[in-house]
């Protein structure tokens, strides 16, 4: 016992020791114990590979129990060869990145069913018959080294390594994997690869940015704010156009889902929210949400939106998006629909569709499969085309009556095709295709919002350069909204429409816009400002309006707000 003490070998060192003599070197149990206790690490380590390459060098066979590999808390054999030190914490990591792969839910149910085998083995024929597809979940863990697989007589095994059986219980039950999001549907683990190229494509774009032109970037964003993003808009689209583009463009900025908070930092609510452009055919919807978001170089439209996050889902049905929406479990995207009321000519829709505008829980459940649950955390852009009657009055194509319980969980602005706005879009169009609407701050504002959407989700690349900002939100800002609110509600003959998510919109949307001046506003908070709130109020009064169906004199609301 003093010599133990001496070497400062723990009583759990001491056995790894005694087993690897045993496997190693035929030892018995007495003579491994005497061994174990006498030489220093690397004596030991020297004596166990001398012995093998002793035995190799006379002919001999090394004893049918020497690991090819052994993976132990102090020493480890790879490829035959004895090493000191311990590879756990590697393996631990690839246990992990395998179980957060396209195949992780297989890997986990391979681990947990062979943790409960007798010398955690099992053949290949077992798997096929107990599970199916299950073959690129054993690759995988092979592949890493995780697993061992050895053919005999046309038998293939597959078993885990004894000395990891504790570490593969402990991450299994740790919390990073308990919480993990598992990809189970053929749709989502192929939509997986798409996502990740989708997320390199957003990492190399700010990478290049934070390379290259990082301090132009913040310099813009100095000079950034609401008056320059509208009067920029405007330029190019005009007065009645310019806003449609500015609500998307606001959208790509709520996306950071941006906490606002009370003046005691308490939490009021985040920026996210879905948005939902409809009404008369050929109004310029999907030119908003879509072309100048994402880009179309055919039509000479440069993008302004986030690089790589904006997923358009033209052609897809809603059962696809359901299947594939688990590989967005834990992210962050945009979807973009065109034609959104589409999506609800199959029946069954209205309630998992409602479930992932609320971002809460997803489970689709028809005779032949099961999809979910899972939780979805992305956004919505849309546009759904509406029989429009009147200035406010509209009638929506579609025939599910809870469809409204959708529609009230977006921003929503109405499109009719009125004489003026036919005027602005047959000009942008002729200015467009003349090769007149230059968009010259376009890459500047994209390289403003994905600073901005990076700092704001803690990026890797920024979170140590920049310190990510919330929204304040002041008694004046409820004040100004509960004037407007009630200047409405006095005009208003007839029972109220529309719930208290439209008042929460409007704050929303304020507090988007307020993202515009990022660089501009220099503490450590951001606070929602004067015309960011004015302009969010404007079409607070119009969702009103829609919603209501009524006419409501919104001239002299605003103008009782004092807002021109």
């Amino acid at each position: 016992m003093e010599e133990e003490n001496k070497q400062g070998f723990s009583p759990e060192k001491l056995a790894e020791r005694e087993e690897l003599l045993r496997l190693c070197c035929g030892m018995n149990v007495f003579q491994a114990i005497e061994y174990s206790k006498k030489l220093g690490d690397e004596e030991f380590v020297e004596m166990l590979n001398s012995m093998l390459e002793g035995m190799l060098e006379k002919g001999m066979k090394k004893p049918a129990t020497f690991p090819e590999n052994y993976y132990g808390r102090f020493y480890t054999i790879r490829n035959g060869k004895v090493l000191l030190g311990s590879q756990r914490e590697k393996i631990r990591m690839d246990i992990l990145e395998c179980l957060g792969s396209d195949q992780g839910d297989r890997v986990k149910q391979v681990i947990e069913y062979l943790l409960d085998q007798n010398e955690y083995e099992a053949n290949f024929t077992t798997f096929k018959a107990k599970f199916a597809r299950f073959r690129n979940a054993l690759d995988k863990l092979h592949g890493y080294g995780l697993i061992k697989k050895e053919t005999v007589k046309d038998t293939t095994k597959y078993s885990l390594y004894k000395e990891l059986a504790p570490l593969y219980r402990e991450v299994i039950a740790s919390e990073a994997v308990t919480s993990m999001p598992f990809i189970r549907s053929e749709a989502a683990q192929q939509e997986l690869i798409e996502v990740k190229k989708m997320e390199e494509e957003f990492n190399d774009y700010l990478k290049e940015l934070v390379t290259d032109r990082i301090e132009e970037t913040i310099e813009f964003g100095k000079k950034l704010n609401m008056s320059f993003i509208v009067e920029y808009l405007t330029r190019m689209f005009g007065q009645i156009l310019y806003f449609d583009h500015l609500l998307a463009l606001a959208h790509q900025y709520a996306m950071t889902d941006t906490p606002v908070v009370n003046p005691e930092g308490g939490p009021a609510f985040k920026t996210g929210f879905h948005l939902a452009l409809f009404g008369a055919p050929g109004t310029g919807k999907t030119f908003a949400v879509k072309d100048l978001m994402i880009g179309d170089p055919d039509k000479g439209v440069k993008g302004h939106g986030l690089v790589g996050l904006n997923r358009y889902c033209g052609g897809m049905t809603p059962a696809n998006f359901i299947r594939i929406g688990e590989a967005y479990q834990g992210k962050r995207f945009n979807f973009v629909v065109t034609e959104f009321n589409d999506w609800f000519r199959y029946k069954g829709m209205v309630e998992p569709l409602k479930n992932a505008l609320e971002q809460g829980l997803i489970r689709y459940e028809t005779k032949h499969e099961t999809v979910g649950p899972y939780k979805f955390s992305s956004f919505f852009s849309t546009n759904y085309n509406t029989k429009v009657a009147g200035r406010f009055d509209y009638t929506v194509t579609i025939s599910d009556p809870n469809f409204n319980a959708i529609e009230d969980r977006m921003l929503v602005r109405l499109h009719r095709m009125t004489k003026e706005r036919f005027k602005e879009l047959a000009r942008s169009q002729k200015e467009l295709a003349m090769g007149r609407i230059k968009m010259e701050f376009a890459d500047q504002i994209r390289d403003h919002l994905v600073l901005v959407y990076a700092i704001q989700t803690e990026h890797e690349l920024v979170k140590d350069r920049f310190k990510k900002k919330n929204i304040i939100i002041r008694e004046e800002t409820f004040k100004k909204l509960e004037q407007a609110t009630n200047l409405i509600l006095n005009q208003l003959k007839e029972q109220v429409r529309f719930s208290a998510r439209v008042q929460r919109n409007a704050l929303k949307l304020a507090s988007a816009f307020s993202l515009f001046s990022f660089f501009g506003q220099s503490g450590e908070k951001l606070e929602i400002t004067s015309d960011s709130l004015d302009l969010a109020l404007k079409f607070f009064v119009e969702e009103i309006a829609i919603r209501q169906k009524v006419e409501i004199e919104t001239t002299a609301v605003l103008q009782e707000l004092g807002i021109g």
